[in-house]
């Protein structure tokens, strides 16, 4: 009978070294695996690198857009604020040129209103189609 409680010594003895022996090559595969040179853990810190500078460019590249939205705005503004005054220097060219080349004392007639009218309308026209 003292054989079976030696016999279970020497399974616990060798279970206890597979077991060392096994979290010894685990130790050794996850020493590999968080290598900053070669293993895994390199190439997270290289993407998390490269993630915050995507995000930084992205960022810049968002308050630049919005730079240029808001000076797209201006010069819309302003061509819409220049289509108004052209659109008055028209009205004043067609009454000069209606007045002064069939006779100069005679009244202008409707057609510069009718010109604008259609002028404004088709501008009405290209804004919707927009």
């Amino acid at each position: 009978m003292t054989l079976v409680p030696l016999l279970s010594d020497v399974l616990l003895l060798l279970a206890t070294l597979a077991l060392a022996a096994y979290c010894w090559r685990l130790a050794q595969r996850l020493k590999a695996f968080n290598d900053v040179d070669s293993g895994l853990g390199g190439s997270i810190a290289t993407l998390s690198l490269q993630v915050d500078e995507l995000k930084n460019t992205l960022e810049k590249a968002m308050a630049d857009s919005d730079a240029a939205g808001a000076a797209l705005d201006q010069a819309t503004d302003r061509a819409n604020d220049s289509i108004g005054h052209l659109e008055m220097l028209i009205a004043a060219a067609e009454d000069v040129d209606i007045s002064t080349s069939e006779n100069p004392e005679a009244e202008p007639e409707a057609e510069p209103a009718e010109a604008i009218i259609q002028f404004r309308a088709r501008r009405s026209e290209l804004e919707e189609d927009v």
